[in-house]
């Protein structure tokens, strides 16, 4: 519960905070009648009337102490409350924020390393030990502060992950047989995104004895912020080169057109506002994050519903990690199949010792 803290509103019941009236004055968590309301009607009330009265909010916020409260177990509701803010614009705000997202990404950097060990225990074998999860080196906060300088600036969360995590690879080198689909259990394996073979197609037919059946934890690969950059500048280069060329489509050159940006004179960090991770979404759209905004966190991707950055990393390292994937010969013909033997047994152990965040 909020101590106390001097912001904004006296005399007011709810109903006229939301129809955005009131007069300046002192106000007290907690003291009963009408004119208590909750600090999440506040905060709401005054990004759309009073956004200068942010900082002072928090002013009382802090002494809460959020990243105590975060530390104490309340993860979920703090990076809420956090994200409620929209837009950071208030250094005192942005400091806090960016506390609590370096203890998150602290304890996103151990559980990775828990997962790791726990599947090595299981005798899963990675395909580059050595690139499964790269810490940030000595230098990272001062490469994030010149990036941010030229490029623009990162989302909170996405910084704190930059400052502890080079780079993330999850992939494997042991395969496993045809024999092991006998283990699966039929109402789990799914066939999908086969160019060759229908839906209801019986798995063990489509599937011959040299294609590859490998378990791993999928879609958890990120690249460095290096990799990434070089990749956008490799990829400007071309697109440039396609621009000079008269090989842009037509939508793409009134973009460009509309917002007076011409690649081949206009600097690329003028209008560089997306970086891919080297993921791709199930719709084939690349995963990624905006830039240029100080945000809490953003939207990793959208493939009908918005999952954004963190709620990923939870839903990737708290909750399900293992799908199986078939790969034929033919790289446009293959099938997803759903959960491992013993999926939730192997999928225990694996997550066996992880921390909330």
């Amino acid at each position: 519960m909020l101590k106390q803290f001097y912001v904004v509103v006296a005399d007011f019941s709810t109903e006229e905070i939301r129809k955005g009236r009131g007069r300046v004055g002192e106000w007290r968590s907690g003291a009963g009648g009408e004119n208590t309301i909750s600090i999440y009607t506040l905060t709401s009330w005054l990004l759309r009337y009073k956004p200068s009265c942010i900082e002072a909010i928090f002013c009382g916020m802090s002494s809460l102490k959020l990243l105590e409260k975060y530390k104490a177990g309340e993860c979920e509701r703090v990076w809420q409350e956090l994200k409620d803010l929209g837009e950071i614009n208030q250094q005192s705000v942005k400091v806090e924020a960016l506390a609590v997202a370096r203890e998150m990404m602290q304890r996103v950097k151990y559980n990775l390393n828990v997962i790791v060990n726990n599947l090595i225990k299981l005798g899963f074998e990675f395909d580059e030990l050595e690139k499964v999860v790269v810490l940030a080196k000595s230098n990272a906060c001062e490469y994030l502060d010149e990036f941010e300088q030229q490029w623009g600036i990162l989302p909170l969360s996405v910084r704190a992950w930059f400052e502890v995590i080079h780079s993330i690879k999850f992939s494997p080198s042991k395969l496993l047989s045809k024999n092991s689909l006998q283990f699966l259990d039929a109402e789990s394996v799914i066939l999908k995104f086969c160019f060759h073979c229908d839906y209801d197609t019986n798995i063990f037919d489509a599937v011959s004895d040299d294609n590859e059946l490998r378990w791993y934890p999928r879609e958890i690969n990120f690249y460095s912020l290096e990799e990434i950059l070089e990749g956008v500048i490799k990829a400007n280069e071309e697109f440039k080169k396609e621009w000079q060329e008269g090989k842009v489509d037509e939508w793409t050159l009134n973009y460009y057109s509309e917002k007076g940006i011409d690649p081949t004179i206009t600097p690329l960090n003028k209008y560089l506002n997306f970086l891919p991770v080297g993921m791709c979404a199930s719709n084939n759209e690349p995963m990624g994050f905006d830039i240029g905004r100080c945000t809490v966190d953003c939207e990793l991707f959208n493939d009908g519903e918005q999952t954004d950055f963190v709620d990923y990393l939870r839903c990737k390292l708290l909750n399900s990690l293992l799908v199986g994937e078939c790969l034929t010969k033919n790289p446009l013909n293959y099938i997803y199949c759903g959960f491992p033997p013993e999926f939730e047994k192997m999928n225990a152990e694996i997550k066996n010792g992880i921390i909330i965040f």
